[in-house]
């Protein structure tokens, strides 16, 4: 994976890879993910990106909220992703709840 340097509102990696500003940081300091305008969300672990995953066009990320140190809480506009982090760092389940499974929408 690549180096990182966080600031206070940006993420640029060491490889010409800037990440660009971030909206929201959820964590700590040396374990979080955050989120971009672009929808790509980001696992930065001991300023190292050891995950990364880029969200549909057509999705916008309202906000983010750490669970516990396995576990985040993304809130999209019509959907709530439970995102957890397996043993590893890289691996990960993604289970989204929907208007179908009751979920009203974020306005």
């Amino acid at each position: 994976m690549k180096q990182i340097k966080v600031s206070l509102n940006r993420i640029i990696i060491s490889d010409n890879l800037p990440i660009g500003k971030v909206i929201k940081l959820a964590g700590t300091t040396d374990d979080f993910v955050c989120y971009t305008p672009e929808n790509k969300l980001f696992r930065v672990v001991k300023s190292k990106v050891v995950w990364d995953f880029a969200l549909e066009k057509s999705e916008e990320i309202k906000c983010i909220q750490k669970e516990n140190s396995r576990f985040y809480w993304i809130g999209l506009k019509n959907q709530f992703v439970n995102l957890k982090f397996t043993g590893n760092d890289v691996g990960y389940d993604i289970k989204t709840y929907s208007k179908n499974e009751g979920f009203m929408g974020l306005s």
